[in-house]
């Protein structure tokens, strides 16, 4: 799905907030690259020099809803495996998924498919350390807030080689 989303270097998620009546909403802020690359060191070791990421105060803010959210998986980026099965139909930040294990999971652990108000789709949300897996009825809508990001949020230091 192409998405406004697509015009950022990448998203830092600001929170999720999910509601009885099914709709999910989660909030994003920009990610922006740094004009300077700086050392990055793991450890006493520099391991090279990287543009640095971060959610400014200039940073937009979006959100990404579902009306009517039945299942929902989420966690951390570092936790993400090759799913051999998974097969999406477009590019980009938020795509809709054809076949995955998390639909086959929904298939044999919920009564989502056969129960679930059609359109029935999968969509796969990357954000910078998130991934969210959403098995809801009907479309998602991206929206840009005129708003400023949280700043009380810490967030991890993410880094841009190009």
């Amino acid at each position: 799905m192409e998405t406004i989303l697509d015009s950022g270097h990448t998203w830092f998620l600001e929170c999720v907030t999910q509601f009885p009546d099914g709709k999910l909403v989660i909030r994003l802020a920009e990610g922006l690259k740094g004009s300077e690359k700086q050392p990055v060191n793991v450890g006493e070791k520099v391991i090279g020099e990287f543009f640095p990421v971060t959610v400014e105060p200039t940073s937009r803010v979006a959100e990404v809803r579902f009306a009517d959210c039945l299942v929902l998986l989420a966690y951390n980026e570092s936790y993400d495996t090759s799913d051999e099965t998974l097969v999406t139909s477009d590019k980009g930040k938020l795509r809709r998924v054809e076949q995955s294990t998390f639909q086959t999971f929904v298939g044999q652990s919920t009564n989502a498919i056969t129960l679930g108000n059609q359109p029935l789709g999968e969509f796969r949300l990357w954000t910078e350390n998130q991934v969210f897996q959403v098995f809801a009825s009907g479309s998602p809508e991206v929206e840009l807030l005129s708003q400023q990001p949280d700043p009380s949020i810490e967030r991890y230091n993410t880094w841009y080689a190009g």
